[in-house]
Formats: C-alpha cells, structure tokens, sequence
C-alpha cells in the first residue's frame, strides 16, 4: 500500500469518506488483505483516544496571587532639593502571570493522533505510537465503541453474506462481503432502528462476483436492530438481527 492507501483507509476509520471515495475503498479491500487488518488497527486506536476527547477538561487555569502592599518610604532626615521632597510610591510587583497548562499530556497526544489519522493516514499513527504501546484491537459486549461486532446473516437463495458492525459516537458502520449479487443491478444497505425505520447507509452495484463495502448510517448503535441488503423491488437479499445493547 502507498501514502494515498492509507489516508484512504483513515478516512473510513474516522467517518469521513466521499460518495467517489467509497468505490476506492471497496476496491483497496478486494485486492490486499492488509488493508482490512490496517483499518481495524486505525479504529482501535481512535476508540482508545475517545474518552479523552472533552473539550471541558482540555485546559486548566490557575488563580493569579493577591496584590501584596507596598509601604510608603519614610520621610527624609535632612533638608533636600525640591526635587527629593516629592513623595515617592515604589511601584507594586505585579504577580507573575501563569500560562494555561494542558491538564494531562495524553489529551494533547490524542489530538496530534487524530489529526494525523484524520490528515495523513495509519502509517503516521504508526509511527507516533511506540510498538509497546500500541493499543489492542478493541473488544467488548455489544455496543462497545471501536469493536467490530460479527452478526449472523440470513439470505436470500444463491447470495451469501458475512456482516459486521461498529459502534460509533455517530452512528452505526457496517462491514460485509457479499456473493451473489446480480451484476448491473443496484441495491441499498439500510439500518432499521428499534422503531422500524430504515436508515440508509449506502448504495452498491452488483458485481455477480465478490463485493466487500465498508458504509456508515445515522442510527446509533443502541438504536440498531437489523441491517439490512435490499434489492431494487425492496425485497431484502440480506437480513442480519442484531443484539441489543445492554451496556
């Protein structure tokens, strides 16, 4: 993969991708099996930078000190010029002014990793954070921001599916591979809320061989209940129930 593979793939880990965009991705995914390892990585590590994304607790002020005060000198012994008997006021010592401080070290790292994921792509991550401390692929019940969720599909007959979700703070992704699919024919994927409404995630073209897509609906993860693969009549191809957040 070079520079413009992986920004590609930052871009899908953070949500961001254009309509033309989507085309590359599936097609990046098809031809190098690195690349879906890669992408899961870059989510990984934007679900472990999400707790400390809170603008309230990005800056912490200190309180200046109080003015101290300064006495008045006393008065001269002797006879002096003019000049000498004007009252003198030594000038007050300002308090030193603090700079605001960055409240911990980790939110400032989180930001130059986003903006490198969001920016460059995964081979900067890579490189920020040391081997070490790499953080681990993202696990957890249903709902868990970042883990990639495997479901159970149901099809229609001679189309075969594996479906997968993520958890967002801005919606629901979804990951399938898809066989079967007739060639030419364009179907959506939808993801139905607990209320029954379809949200559309995206739209593909049938290749009659293997497609893998990557899309994204507005419907948090709590609110999902079923995605779904539709052909043009409506009919759906490809249902997967999923399980209810309980967390």
């Amino acid at each position: 993969m070079d520079d413009a593979d992986r920004a590609l793939l930052a871009a899908a880990a953070t949500g961001h991708l254009h309509d033309d965009e989507r085309a590359q991705l599936d097609a990046l995914l098809s031809r190098d099996a690195s690349a879906a390892a890669e992408l899961a990585e870059l989510r990984a590590v934007l679900a472990e930078l999400e707790p400390l994304r809170d603008p309230a607790a990005a800056w912490e002020e200190r309180p200046a000190p109080p003015l101290a005060a300064v006495p008045e000198p006393a008065p001269a012994p002797r006879a002096a010029p003019v000049v000498d008997q004007l009252p003198h006021r030594l000038p007050r010592q300002l308090p030193r002014q603090h700079r605001p401080v960055r409240r911990t070290a980790a939110l400032a790292l989180a930001a130059c990793l986003l903006l490198a994921v969001g920016g460059v792509g995964g081979a900067l991550v890579r490189g920020a954070v040391d081997e070490r401390a790499r953080a681990a692929v993202v696990a957890g019940p249903p709902g868990t921001l970042g883990a990639v969720e495997r479901v159970s599909a149901q099809t229609s007959a001679g189309v075969g599916a594996t479906a997968s979700v993520v958890a967002h703070t801005w919606g629901t992704e979804t990951l399938l591979e898809l066989t079967g699919l007739e060639a030419g024919r364009t179907y959506q994927v939808v993801v139905v809320d607990d209320a029954g409404t379809a949200v559309v995630a995206g739209t593909l073209i049938g290749t009659g061989g293997e497609v893998d897509c990557t899309m994204n609906a507005a419907v948090l993860r709590a609110d999902a209940s079923r995605v779904q693969v539709l052909a043009p009549d409506g009919a759906a191809v490809v249902s997967a129930d999923l399980p209810p957040v309980t967390a």
